[in-house]
């Protein structure tokens, strides 16, 4: 009875100790944010780059599709997209209306915030005035990633307004104000 007691113990104590080692072990292998390394960043830039046209792609034609492929592949299994349809379509309607229609996605460069990198592009969005003439209103478009537990993914994304949605008002009236002084 004794010697059962005893093998039961050490079970116990065996199960236990191998258990917080192998967690130990998995805390010094993947901190919880790592900065990115060449080789991350570069497949992220390639991941982003994907992404920005997926996205471009979208908001020129109207069509999800592009993009919603671009979030499924990018965001996490099994949870709900970041960006839906329905938020999709309001957001391509405020886009159109507020800034005009995207016409052009340029990459611009990467920002290194040592456990964050920031991939920015440059999104040109025109429209045109009554009298036909093109204005163009430019703004940023950021993917932020980081190393997560050992895994290089994205870790938010958006555009980045300078200018509020009265500002294409205020474009037409510069350019009215420039034709008078002709």
């Amino acid at each position: 009875m004794k010697l059962v007691s005893y093998i039961i113990v050490a079970a116990v104590l065996i199960a236990v100790c191998g258990c917080r080692s192998a967690e130990a072990e998995k805390k010094e292998i993947y901190p919880v944010i790592a900065p990115l390394d060449r080789k991350s960043a570069d497949e992220l830039r390639q991941r982003a780059e994907v992404f920005a046209q997926a996205m471009a792609r979208s908001f020129r034609t109207g069509d999800f599709s592009f993009w919603r492929a671009a979030l499924e592949k990018e965001g996490p299994p099994g949870r709900p997209l970041v960006v839906d349809e329905k938020k999709f379509l309001q957001m391509y309607s405020r886009l159109k209306k507020d800034w005009g229609t995207l016409t052009s996605c340029t990459y611009l460069g990467e920002l290194d915030q040592t456990l964050l990198r920031d991939f920015l592009w440059k999104c040109t969005f025109e429209f045109r005035k009554s009298s036909g003439e093109v204005c163009r209103i430019e703004e940023l478009f950021v993917v932020r990633c980081t190393v997560l537990r050992g895994k290089a993914m994205f870790t938010n994304f958006g555009f980045r307004f300078f200018n509020g949605p009265e500002y294409r008002k205020r474009v037409i009236e510069h350019k009215k104000a420039e034709e008078k002084e002709k």
